[in-house]
């Protein structure tokens, strides 16, 4: 978050930036702003934030101000009030990334995994805040492990032979959604990669799908023909592969996909929207 304004740079920890939007801004909020960054140098920081606070008012849309008041709060060691902004920030523009990855972190710090997982997943992977998500991404998956509850059973194994050991099978990167076929062949997404690996009864991998049309997929499943159904987080959307690999995109514009899954019985697909917390139902014969 960059501010170009007349006076200067906050040097609260070298966290506060310039940039060139500041003609998109009122004057009395950039008045307001540069009066938290004198004093911010004097180390007021609460009549800095009020200063900012001022600004807002006067202009809703200077998420620099919002920005640069939540370091300050995480400056300050107040970590619950700098994600209440950071949140407010993503609210009025969903590509503020760095704003992203903070509500995340932060989420991460508060030991809330699935919320600051469903904030990174927000982030697409051509920007250059997400070479900082793969950092956190493990971590979070390695506090939703500590977090789980032990059971009796955490791996899967098939009970029609109790003395076959369990397999696992390791070198994913970021595996989110999985599914199986009528062959007994298992399909595991990546989601930090982009594809779709297939394994085999005998354990042997191979790249099902990479790439484009796959696109942050974090649910799949399978129809009674075999054909994947892959929901992308980040393009919004639902992608059908047949077992020939031929694949198109049968439903746009989805809120989030989170999970998908097919009735067999019945040829229907569900799909669940994170962002507007609905599911949808869909006739798959009307998707052809």
């Amino acid at each position: 978050m960059k501010l170009s304004i007349q006076i200067s740079l906050i040097v609260l920890a070298n966290l506060f930036f310039i940039s060139s939007s500041a003609n998109a801004y009122t004057p009395d909020a950039i008045n307001k702003y540069n009066q938290a960054i004198d004093f911010s140098k004097k180390g007021m920081h609460k009549e800095a934030i009020l200063a900012l606070e001022e600004a807002v008012k006067v202009d809703p849309n200077l998420t620099d101000a919002y920005f640069n008041m939540a370091v300050i709060y995480e400056h300050l060691k107040l970590n619950d009030a700098a994600l209440e902004v950071y949140k407010k920030i993503v609210n009025i523009n969903k590509k503020d990334y760095e704003s992203i990855y903070k509500v995340a972190l932060l989420y991460y710090k508060k030991k809330q995994p699935a919320k600051a997982l469903a904030y990174l997943f927000l982030m697409p992977k051509d920007v250059k805040e997400f070479s900082k998500c793969k950092s956190l991404y493990k971590d979070i998956l390695g506090l939703l492990d500590k977090q789980a509850k032990p059971t009796n059973e955490s791996k899967i194994v098939d009970i029609s032979n109790k003395n076959e050991k369990n397999k696992v099978y390791k070198g994913f990167e970021g595996p989110t959604g999985i599914t199986q076929d009528s062959l007994g062949n298992v399909y595991v997404a990546s989601y930090l990669t982009d594809t779709i690996i297939k394994i085999n009864k005998n354990g042997e991998r191979t790249v099902f799908m990479e790439g484009q049309p796959i696109n942050g997929p974090i649910s799949i499943t399978i129809d009674k023909q075999d054909n994947i159904y892959v929901a992308n987080y980040i393009s919004s959307d639902i992608v059908k592969i047949s077992q020939d690999g031929q694949s198109k995109i049968v439903l746009q514009d989805v809120q989030k996909p989170y999970f998908v899954y097919v009735n067999k019985n019945r040829n229907l697909l569900y799909v669940s929207e994170q962002r507007d917390n609905t599911v949808i139902r869909l006739n798959l014969s009307k998707l052809e």
